[in-house]
């Protein structure tokens, strides 16, 4: 398994955001990089914290946004996630911070 880093750590769960990823396709996601002691579930706080990303909770052709506490909450055990339904999705502040560091 490649290391990777705590930036590309912050890309892959970007990089999901910004395809609305479900939480348990981010777990795949890194399952399959050595990513060592770097808190992943700190590096989704973080983002949503400061507004590039958020959840969304997917109900047949419809989608619930989570607020920022609740999604918090939710992302807490983000790597036990067995769920389809909660998707990670870049906000409008994430679509366009996404567009200038691409």
């Amino acid at each position: 398994m490649k290391i990777i880093t705590e930036q590309d750590a912050y890309f892959l769960v970007a990089l999901n955001a910004s395809e609305e990823s479900s939480l348990i396709e981010l777990k795949w996601e890194f399952e399959k990089w050595d990513h060592g002691s770097i808190d992943v579930t700190n590096i989704i706080e973080s983002l949503i914290n400061d507004g590039t990303i958020l959840l969304s909770e997917r109900d047949g052709d419809s989608f619930s946004d989570y607020s920022i506490s609740n999604a918090l909450v939710k992302v807490e055990n983000w790597s036990n996630s067995e769920s389809w339904s909660t998707i990670l999705f870049l906000t409008e502040a994430g679509d366009r911070r996404w567009e200038i560091d691409d």
